[in-house]
């Protein structure tokens, strides 16, 4: 956050309800830096501009803003998300909180239904054979014309050939 000298800000949010104030003096030229650890849960943070006691306004609210941070999904690394780390539960970071176990079960049922669809689309080999005979039908048809066509020539002038002697 960077703050000037002629305002002060206070930070709390829903985790653990602590509050932080501070103005330009607590600050390194202006920018404050704060740690947050409590990375196992979504936290929301509120922060309120006022204007600083060397003001007119001293302690005028000026702003409020909000930040969400998510929290680090645990089962982001797991076996399950290595399989379908597209999903949402699947995400390093998420913005909401769900049970583990919730959470396992409902990616249990995602791949489960994600294998069956694979196995439905999956064509077999006749359909396969009739599709590689549609992609190559004018390759086929070209090759069995010459093929026909030589065969058909070379009869012709053998026989020619064998009346001419």
């Amino acid at each position: 956050i960077n703050v000037t000298k002629n305002m002060s800000v206070e930070i709390s949010n829903n985790a653990d309800s602590t509050k932080q104030s501070f103005n330009y003096a607590n600050t390194n030229n202006g920018e404050y830096l704060f740690n947050w650890s409590k990375l196992n849960k979504v936290t929301k943070f509120t922060y309120v501009i006022r204007a600083d006691y060397s003001t007119n306004c001293s302690g005028e609210r000026l702003s409020t803003g909000y930040l969400t941070t998510p929290k680090y999904n645990s089962l982001s690394k797991s076996e399950r998300c290595k399989k379908i780390p597209e999903h949402k539960y699947c995400k390093q970071f998420v913005d909401f909180d769900i049970n583990v176990v919730e959470q396992a079960a409902m990616l249990d049922e995602y791949i489960k239904q994600k294998e069956e669809i694979a196995k439905e689309s999956k064509p077999t080999a006749f359909e396969k054979t009739i599709e590689f005979f549609q992609m190559h039908m004018k390759l086929l048809v070209t090759a069995t014309v010459l093929v026909v066509g030589g065969g058909a020539a070379f009869v012709i002038i053998r026989n020619n050939r064998k009346r001419v002697k």
